[in-house]
């Protein structure tokens, strides 16, 4: 049998959320208003699907946690971010494989309708380092760090996570680790976590950070990678699927078209005229 794991230890360095200290502090920290954040994101809290998707699962939980609209089903009638709908901005089997770097999250973030500030973890930076964890802890914004986990004493490397929470007086920063098979929501001091997000990222050669995100007043920045485009209705309404079905009641069988993308959709009109051949640019896979 394959050798398992069940969760880890968390270092001496975290206190659990939800140990008899981590209550304490949750307590303090909200007698201050340093949790006003922490409600909308612990309704929509919720562990990554993969491995990889801490980006996505960290991405989904605060783009729902700030009420925006998708504006594209996720199951049924619903409009819903879940983290196969992060499909623009990188191919989700390339997430899969290697994660997200924080360009691509921030790419992610405002195709779906979120304004974004991002910043490097450099010294120049710190103060609005400070600033970002106000934000968090007021809930004017929704802060994810990117950060090394070796540098706070945890297993693995580059990692992100939602902030829920700020204790001014204790200087704890409250973790909701999107890698719950891992690692509990904890508290953990604010500087180390500033150092961890100092670390150099080998994919892109630069120091880690974070994003500050709120709803976008301008709306969403178009992705031109996204796959979701559907069939025009100008001349035709889709009646009946031929083949396979896919959300949101329109659907065919879907043929790549190499060299170029688009895609080929069959479909069956009103008329009954049969199968119609429509180049689609831009198919949502996924």
């Amino acid at each position: 049998m394959a050798q398992t794991v069940y969760r880890r230890p968390l270092p001496e360095n975290a206190t659990a959320f939800g140990s008899a200290e981590g209550r304490a502090l949750f307590s303090e920290a909200l007698s201050t208003k340093g949790l006003d954040g922490y409600f909308p994101l612990a309704e929509q809290y919720h562990t990554q699907s993969e491995p990889t998707f801490c980006g996505l699962g960290s991405l989904v939980v605060a783009l729902n946690a700030l009420a925006i609209d998708p504006e594209r089903t996720w199951k049924g009638s619903w409009r819903w971010f879940s983290e196969e709908l992060l499909d623009c901005c990188s191919p989700l089997a390339a997430v899969r494989e290697r994660g997200l770097d924080m360009e691509e999250l921030v790419c992610l973030a405002r195709c779906n309708g979120a304004d974004v500030e991002h910043h490097r973890a450099y010294a120049s930076n710190f103060q609005r380092w400070r600033a970002a964890l106000a934000s968090a802890a007021s809930g004017e914004a929704v802060v994810i760090a990117a950060y090394d986990r070796a540098a706070i004493g945890q297993t693995g490397s580059g990692h992100y996570s939602p902030l829920g929470g700020y204790h001014a007086a204790k200087n704890l920063v409250l973790m909701l680790d999107v890698a719950r098979f891992k690692y509990p929501a904890h508290w953990m001091d604010a500087d180390r976590l500033w150092q961890a997000m100092q670390r150099i990222d080998p994919t892109t050669n630069q120091a880690r950070g974070w994003i500050v995100l709120r709803p976008s007043a301008g709306g969403r920045t178009k992705c031109a990678k996204r796959r979701d485009s559907r069939p025009d209705e100008r001349n035709e309404r889709v009646v009946r699927v031929v083949g396979e079905s896919t959300r949101g009641g329109y659907g065919g069988r879907v043929h790549r078209n190499p060299g170029r993308d688009d895609v080929e959709w069959e479909i069956q009109t009103e008329n009954g005229s049969g199968r119609v051949s429509k180049a689609v640019s831009g198919l949502r896979s996924g």
